[in-house]
């Protein structure tokens, strides 16, 4: 053994500053609908992507495309599909469809 500790790859990330994530959350309300409007859209006019295609398509960020993924779950118009694709760095992505 190395004598390094032995960490977690599931390690949370410090919530030292909710002031911030608050002050997100306020700056793009008046936005989800649009960006939700837009990521839905590139997925039913591909026929599925993965989140990084998603990006690519619509020109939002990713940090924005995956929480939109995940809202247009909830609310039934998105879903992770069985098929995965590669990404650049070689990993393998989910592919989401529109319902």
């Amino acid at each position: 053994m190395s004598g390094l500790p032995q960490l977690s790859l599931f390690v949370r990330a410090p919530y030292s500053e909710p002031g911030t994530s608050r002050d997100a959350a306020v700056a793009i309300g008046p936005h989800l609908e649009r960006l939700e409007a837009a990521v839905l859209a590139a997925l039913r006019a591909s026929g599925g992507l993965c989140a990084h295609e998603v990006e690519e398509a619509t020109g939002i960020a990713g940090n924005t495309v995956r929480p939109r993924l995940v809202a247009l779950r909830g609310k039934g118009l998105a879903r992770q599909s069985h098929r995965t694709r590669k990404t650049a760095s070689g990993r393998l992505a989910r592919v989401w469809e529109a319902t």
